[in-house]
C-alpha cells in the first residue's frame, strides 16, 4: 500500500465522520439526546449522594496500600461522573434494544469524554511517575477522540493490517500490538512496583527477621511480581511466550547469579 492509498483512506474516513456529524446535528434526535443527558446528570447526582451517605469508603481502605487508597479516593471524588457514565450507558442500551435505528451519537460522545476524564483524573492522583501518567492521559484522550469521530475501529484495523505488519519468527508484529503491549506493560510494571514497595515496607516491620532476611524477601517478592506481570501482559496480548524461550533462559541464569550474590 503506497502513500496515495493511505491518503485516499484517510480522506474517506474524514468525509464519513463529517457526514455523520452533520446528520446528527440536523436530526430530531439532537434535543432528545440533550434531554437524556440532562436527565442522566440528575439521576447520577442522586446515586452519588446516596452512595456517599451509605458509608465512608476512604476510611474502610485505611489499611490498603497507598496506591489503592489513592485510587479509591479518586473514585469517591468522581462518583458522580462514574454514576453518570453508568446511567447514560443504561439509557443508550435501552434505546438500542427498544427502538429501530435510534440516534445515540451524542450519548456516545458524552460517555467517551466523561470516561476519559474520569480515568485521567483518578489515575493522575495515584500515578506519581510523570512518564506513566502522561502515557495514560494521552492514550485515554486519543481513544476518546477517535471514538467521538467514529474513527477508532478504522484506525485500529489499519494499524493491525497485514500491510504494516512484520513476521518475527512465528509472531506477527503490528503497530497496534506494539502500542497496546507497551502501554499495558508500563502501567502493569508501575502497579507491580507499587505493590512491591508496599510489601517491602510491611516486611521491614517484622522484628523477628534480621535486616538481611528482610532485604532478601523484599527483593524476591519484587522479582516475582515483575516476572508475573510481564508474563500476564504478554499472554493477554496473544504473544506466544515460547518465542522468548532463549531470552528467558538467559535472564533466568542472570537472576540465579544475582540471587546467589544476595544470599
Amino acid at each position: 500500500m503506497d502513500f496515495s492509498d493511505y491518503h485516499d483512506t484517510l480522506t474517506a474516513l474524514l468525509e464519513a465522520a463529517h457526514h455523520t456529524l452533520r446528520t446528527e446535528l440536523t436530526s430530531i434526535w439532537l434535543p432528545i439526546q440533550l434531554g437524556l443527558i440532562a436527565l442522566a446528570v440528575v439521576i447520577a447526582a442522586g446515586i452519588a449522594a446516596a452512595i456517599r451517605n451509605r458509608g465512608d469508603l476512604v476510611s474502610l481502605t485505611i489499611d490498603w496500600p497507598p496506591v489503592l487508597r489513592l485510587i479509591v479516593r479518586g473514585i469517591v471524588t468522581h462518583m458522580g461522573a462514574i454514576a453518570f457514565i453508568v446511567v447514560l450507558l443504561t439509557i443508550r442500551v435501552a434505546l438500542r434494544a427498544d427502538l429501530v435505528h435510534p440516534r445515540t451519537y451524542l450519548l456516545g460522545v458524552a460517555i467517551d469524554l466523561t470516561t476519559a476524564w474520569v480515568v485521567i483524573n483518578v489515575l493522575a492522583g495515584a500515578i506519581q511517575n510523570r512518564f506513566v501518567n502522561r502515557v495514560v492521559a494521552v492514550s485515554a484522550w486519543t481513544i476518546a477522540a477517535l471514538s467521538i469521530v467514529q474513527l477508532l475501529e478504522p484506525v485500529t484495523a489499519s494499524l493491525d493490517s497485514s500491510a504494516v505488519s512484520i513476521m518475527v519468527g512465528g509472531l506477527r508484529v503490528s503497530p497496534l500490538l506494539l502500542l497496546k503491549t507497551t502501554a499495558l506493560l508500563l502501567v502493569a510494571l508501575w502497579a507491580a512496583n507499587a505493590v512491591g514497595n508496599f510489601v517491602d515496607r510491611r516486611v521491614q516491620t517484622f522484628s523477628d527477621l534480621t535486616p538481611s532476611i528482610q532485604v532478601l524477601i523484599g527483593k524476591l517478592i519484587r522479582i516475582v511480581l515483575v516476572a508475573f506481570t510481564v508474563v500476564v501482559v504478554l499472554s493477554s496480548m496473544g504473544i506466544d511466550l515460547s518465542v522468548f524461550a532463549f531470552f528467558s533462559g538467559a535472564v533466568g541464569v542472570g537472576l540465579g547469579f544475582g540471587l546467589q550474590k544476595i544470599v
